[in-house]
């Protein structure tokens, strides 16, 4: 009896998670991680153009990091390359646009004491990423950021699909891009409903996160431009990292 019971668990399927069980066990596959390092990929697309942001990310608990985000083709006016890090003990970044005013000199980078955590770190330059996504908050380890993110998700639905010769989650979502605003007659102004997108999620049975992409029209009633943006999340957890890495300079 007990042999024909175990063999009924082996054969038995899998059952699949929900859509907000799978969501929520990649989260806390990050959250107990010790370390996570990786690479992310964002591709924005919208008529006709392309724009590539890659990211290079290393944390380790409690407090050190490193983030390398290169954008191609380069912007003339905008950010193309950001580099930030923690030892530990100090943090370094590139100094905000606008410090030159109320600053004797001009410096091009910014150290300063390192925060306690992960969080505190990320806070101090994440205005300036060039890609602050949730790929990219979850490889800096910054579950206020993440949080923000995930918080403006909803209606998730998941399947399974194809991804090479292994099945994968797909969880599709709807994204809140804009809240619901009263009217205000004084003003003149009508109420607005909540403006959501529609995107995707794809996450492997261990629970890692792989892709995220959503697709939404900007511009006038009178010139519309529909525009694409995918991120290829390639994040792997507690792997041993080069104390190197994190040398502030």
């Amino acid at each position: 009896m007990i042999v024909l019971t175990a063999a009924a668990l082996i054969l038995a399927p899998v059952q699949a998670p929900t859509a907000t069980e799978a969501v929520t066990k990649m989260l806390s596959k990050y959250h107990t991680a010790q370390t996570i390092t990786g690479k992310v990929t964002f591709t924005q697309s919208a008529a006709g153009a392309k724009v590539v942001i890659t990211s290079d990310l290393y944390s380790k608990k409690p407090n050190m990091m490193f983030v390398q985000q290169v954008r191609t083709p380069a912007s003339q006016g905008g950010a193309n390359n950001f580099v930030a890090m923690s030892d530990g003990k100090k943090l370094g970044y590139p100094a905000p646009a606008g410090s030159a005013t109320f600053l004797t000199s001009s410096p091009e980078r910014f150290f300063e004491p390192a925060g306690a955590d992960l969080e505190k770190n990320f806070s101090a330059f994440s205005s300036m990423l060039i890609d602050r996504s949730l790929g990219v908050a979850i490889g800096l380890y910054s579950p206020n950021e993440i949080y923000m993110t995930v918080g403006r998700l909803r209606d998730f639905k998941l399947s399974e699909v194809a991804h090479g010769e292994r099945a994968i989650y797909r969880i599709d979502f709807q994204m809140v891009v804009a809240n619901a605003l009263p009217a205000d007659p004084a003003r003149g102004f009508p109420a607005k409903p909540e403006a959501r997108v529609n995107g995707v999620m794809s996450v492997s049975k261990e629970f890692d996160l792989l892709g995220v992409a959503w697709r939404e029209t900007v511009g006038t009633k009178e010139q519309q431009v529909e525009v694409l943006s995918e991120w290829v999340i390639d994040l792997q957890v507690d792997k041993p990292i080069d104390p190197n890495v994190f040398r502030v300079r």
